[in-house]
């Protein structure tokens, strides 16, 4: 009897102790990474050139009709969009082929994304840098 006694007092104990160090990790608050805190906007930054090279894999079609355009940006809300880069006529966009572009857009600290985006049936394929 007396050892049902002490096992259900130390269960209690434990379930005590459980219950107290959840509620505390909950009500804990999580502290950001100072990477990811903002950084002060470009006030009047102006506009900035950018130099994008895109290759295409040497797996992709030999040349496609694929509209292909580009977007980037940075976390304050700077985005450079170009609708659509190439051009069918300019043989740009071909198998195991890199070409460059010079874009203009509003200068912004660092990128923090971009997308790539193909329309089209083609099949037209990125390559890896």
């Amino acid at each position: 009897m007396l050892r049902l006694a002490i096992s259900l007092f130390l269960l209690a104990l434990c379930s005590l102790t459980s219950f107290s160090s959840a509620r505390s990790f909950i009500t804990t608050k999580p502290l950001p990474i100072d990477s990811f805190l903002p950084k002060p906007k470009l006030e009047n930054a102006g506009v900035c050139s950018y130099t994008v090279i895109i290759k295409t894999s040497c797996s992709s079609v030999s040349y496609t009709r694929d509209k292909i355009s580009i977007s980037f940006g940075d976390v304050y809300g700077n985005e450079v969009y170009v609708k659509r880069l190439d051009d069918p006529s300019s043989r740009t966009f071909e198998k195991c082929s890199s070409d460059t572009y010079k874009i203009s857009g509003p200068c912004m600290r660092d990128v923090c994304y971009l997308y790539l985006l193909r329309q089209g049936s083609d099949g037209w394929k990125q390559g890896r840098s």
